[in-house]
């Protein structure tokens, strides 16, 4: 509304759920005289933006994908960006690559290197990515108005999509918006910003204990399948996301958290407006709560992170190492504290499996087969 514009871009999965927040709270929060700002929600993803941005020299774009996920096979970096990695096997024998070898850093591989500036994978890589840009161009065109300054929001941490879009539609003036922002891996350019709410480790903001990040990003995320890529319809010409759903399950409580959310978000709202209360003034309460969630989290919380065995990561044939074994009666015995101690440290969230259902019911001696009864303060 200050900016005098009319819409809110709300991105990736989270941005449904942030979508569906803002048409209950904008009414409330709207100035009397103001006109109207709708959410527009668009699907993209880091993955299906990626291949659009990419700009020769390919191994120096590949860096952005890289600095965060570098250990990767050829298979996987091909797939990432849109790529059948059969299509490349010549190539890639020719510099020396087992398609789906592991790479322990990609990014300084020199054998990587070589393969991207081979005339024929550049002009290829040239020719896939004009296409991905246009289509990913045409999505957001059919969908929004692609005006300046535009606003994107979503729940946060490297801000690779904002990155990617900026790239890849030319933009000049684009603003994001976001929960927490990690330390930037990647060059920032000019005309490109972005705000958090709760934190942002490049102005000095603590943001360590935000650990797995993916703690909050769960319960914002619908159980809907992402964005990996754009096509277009051959009958209209309509661009629409091509999906592609995760394997794994999906906690069932992420759909109450997010309902339960949407039933107070009005009353939020409304306690906002009364008050003059603005998002800068909640910095510190935010924040705050953003600490208990990770260091000192309900059980809810725990359940949703623990109880979803798929995780989101930059690319495809990615694996992130969070373990989740859930405990029950056949733990109990001598081994119980070494069996707990390990699965705490390969939980990558040992504050949420401490206070996971199956892990306090264990140590109460509530599973049947258990032991004497402990205390879990223990």
């Amino acid at each position: 509304w200050k900016l005098g514009l009319d819409r809110v871009h709300y991105v990736s999965r989270e941005g449904m759920f942030l979508a569906e927040i803002h048409d209950l709270i904008e009414p409330v929060l709207r100035p009397p005289t103001a006109p109207a700002v709708c959410a527009v929600h668009l699907a993209v993803s880091r993955r299906s933006t990626f291949q659009a941005s990419l700009e020769p020299p390919f191994h120096t774009s590949m860096q952005r994908m890289w600095s965060m996920y570098a250990k990767q096979s050829a298979e996987a970096m091909l797939a990432s960006i849109g790529l059948d990695p059969e299509e490349f096997t010549e190539e890639l024998a020719a510099h020396g690559i087992e398609v789906s070898e592991q790479l322990p850093d990609a990014s300084s591989d020199p054998r990587i290197a070589a393969f991207l500036s081979d005339p024929a994978v550049e002009a290829a890589l040239s020719d896939h990515v004009a296409q991905a840009r246009q289509h990913l161009a045409d999505y957001v065109r059919g969908n929004t108005e692609l005006s300046e300054p535009m606003i994107v929001v979503d729940i946060g941490w490297r801000c690779t999509i904002q990155d990617n879009l900026f790239r890849a539609l030319g933009l000049s003036d684009l603003r994001g918006f976001y929960f927490g922002i990690f330390p930037f891996l990647n060059p920032q350019q000019p005309g490109n910003s972005k705000t958090a709410v709760a934190f942002d480790g490049n102005l000095g903001d603590e943001f360590a204990f935000a650990e797995p990040p993916a703690a909050l990003e769960r319960p914002w995320t619908p159980d809907v399948p992402s964005a990996v890529s754009y096509q277009a319809d051959p009958a209209t010409g309509i661009v629409e996301p091509v999906l592609e759903r995760e394997s794994g399950q999906v906690s069932a409580g992420i759909a109450s958290f997010q309902q339960g959310s949407k039933d107070v978000a009005v009353l939020i709202a409304r306690w906002m407006s009364t008050f003059g209360i603005t998002a800068d003034l909640l910095k510190p309460v935010v924040n705050r709560e953003a600490r208990r969630l990770w260091l000192a989290p309900t059980p809810g919380m725990a359940e949703l992170w623990f109880d979803s065995d798929h995780d989101d990561t930059f690319g495809a044939f990615n694996v992130t190492s969070f373990g989740k074994s859930r405990p029950d009666a056949s733990w109990a015995g001598a081994d119980l504290d070494r069996r707990l101690a390990e699965a705490e440290a390969s939980s990558g969230w040992p504050a949420g499996f401490r206070v996971w259902a199956p892990v306090t019911a264990l140590l109460a001696g509530n599973l049947e087969g258990e032991g004497p009864a402990r205390d879990p303060r223990d």
